[in-house]
């Protein structure tokens, strides 16, 4: 069912009475449409299941959800009607409109304590009914009068008692490393923050932080993974010697064609190392200014560490999801240049304006400043279990007043259990910033790792 044929048009409910649609507020392509509207003069949401066999599963677990929030005293929206709507032959769920009382979702940098401990008592109460909601979002809560109303009830379960600390700490995991975005100082303050309104000892925190981190690298690659098959706005074309995927909505058709030109690298790099890549005139491969990579590599490696464009592309996208300092991956295009190998470009939103060498040179930037900015680049490779063995100053970039990683090649996932690797001792960066501030390899090395 298309979209559009669903805005603003009567539908009759029976036993419940008339709905009009009105604008698309909200769209999840092929699945979940949400409209907002009127039942019986009353302000609705209406969300309609636009595939009856494929999200039927999906409206049924919605409906369970709201009516056990509904049935636990959690504030939610009222659900109005649920069942199949024979004219669109969709299912349909429609629940009442609940208007945010003030800016939503909140201000970040920093987020406010008030509206940290708001969500932190929401959950709290939650937890207390023996709720869980596993899709934390900050656009699943809606607050009004103090009070977060949950407003997706999709991914609802319910347990026959409160919850016990393990399950409460697998919640709080979810909160911390998925969708929402908090600082390891957030994070620990959170932590003890619940558990002080639960009234009950929070245990160790340093260990809850360190399986946050671990969640969220494992959040990253999953997402990652799904993306690499035409996940959300991803489009995926696989030919019978060649595989793009791309952002849908930065990557334009036209643009996905140039990107399928390219079979080796340009004429334009010939003095630079492509695996580095060179910027791109804005609108050329993407939306606004990019740029461009060129790899290659055994389809026999693993994508933690290969060199095939696919391999850069899945942990350029994890950084990006750990919300490293490197260049958002809007897609690639590989080519099988023999049995085993395969070549081609990854592309990338631009947002290095210059190397840091350069930087370096012309006075950008302070060597003192590059070395402090490294060493919060590395301390959150380490943080994400992401060593790089050769990094090194040719392979960072300098721009928006930030060191920005621009070597993905030489990054690795190493695994996401047991003792975090070590960083290499010999880093090619120690030694070229040692050069730049005149000072000893071993005691840069000690100000970068110590």
């Amino acid at each position: 069912m298309d979209t559009k044929a669903l805005a603003h048009r009567r539908f009759d409910l029976k036993g419940c009475g008339t709905l009009y649609t009105g604008q698309l507020i909200h769209q999840y392509p092929g699945k979940r449409a949400l409209y907002r509207g009127s039942l019986n003069g009353q302000s609705v949401v209406a969300k309609f299941y636009l595939s009856p066999l494929r999200t039927a599963w999906e409206w049924w677990r919605g409906s369970k959800g709201a009516r056990t929030l509904q049935r636990s005293g959690i504030p939610s929206p009222a659900m109005r009607y649920s069942g199949f709507e024979a004219a669109s032959r969709t299912w349909l769920t429609v629940v009442d409109w609940i208007e945010a009382d003030r800016s939503w979702p909140p201000c970040r940098n920093p987020l406010s304590q008030a509206d940290h401990e708001l969500l932190l008592r929401t959950l709290a109460t939650h937890h207390q009914a023996g709720v869980v909601q596993n899709d934390l979002n900050w656009a699943n809560f809606i607050p009004r009068d103090g009070i977060l109303y949950t407003i997706d009830s999709d991914r609802i379960r319910q347990h026959s008692a409160p919850l016990s600390h393990r399950r409460t700490r697998n919640s709080l995991r979810r909160l911390y490393g998925s969708k929402t975005r908090f600082t390891e100082e957030e994070i620990r303050a959170g932590w003890q923050k619940y558990w002080q309104i639960r009234g009950q000892d929070a245990g160790d925190t340093r260990r809850f932080v360190s399986a946050v981190q671990t969640h969220r690298r494992h959040v990253g690659e999953r997402v990652s993974r799904r993306t690499l098959r035409g996940w959300k706005y991803y489009v995926r074309q696989r030919g019978t010697r060649t595989l793009l995927v791309a952002h849908g909505r930065r990557v334009d058709p036209d643009q996905r064609e140039r990107l399928r030109g390219l079979s080796a690298p340009s004429p334009a790099c010939d003095h630079q190392n492509p695996s580095l890549g060179w910027p791109t005139e804005p609108g050329t491969f993407c939306a606004g200014s990019g740029r461009l990579q060129y790899h290659a590599g055994s389809t026999l490696e693993r994508l933690h560490t290969g060199n095939t464009p696919k391999a850069v592309w899945f942990r350029a996208a994890v950084a990006r999801r750990l919300r490293l300092p490197v260049e958002g991956p809007l897609g690639f295009f590989q080519v099988a240049t023999g049995p085993a190998r395969r070549g081609g470009y990854v592309v990338f939103r631009a947002r290095a304006q210059q190397g840091l060498q350069q930087a370096l040179e012309e006075g950008l930037v302070s060597p003192e400043e590059a070395l402090a900015q490294c060493r919060a680049l590395l301390s959150s490779l380490a943080a994400a279990r992401m060593p790089h063995p050769s990094l090194a100053l040719e392979g960072l970039g300098w721009g928006r007043q930030r060191v920005i990683l621009l070597d993905i090649r030489g990054l690795h996932l190493a695994a996401r259990w047991g003792k975090p690797p070590r960083l290499a001792r010999d880093l090619p960066l120690f030694r070229e910033l040692a050069a730049q501030l005149q000072k000893p390899t071993r005691e840069i090395r000690r100000q970068l790792v110590d």
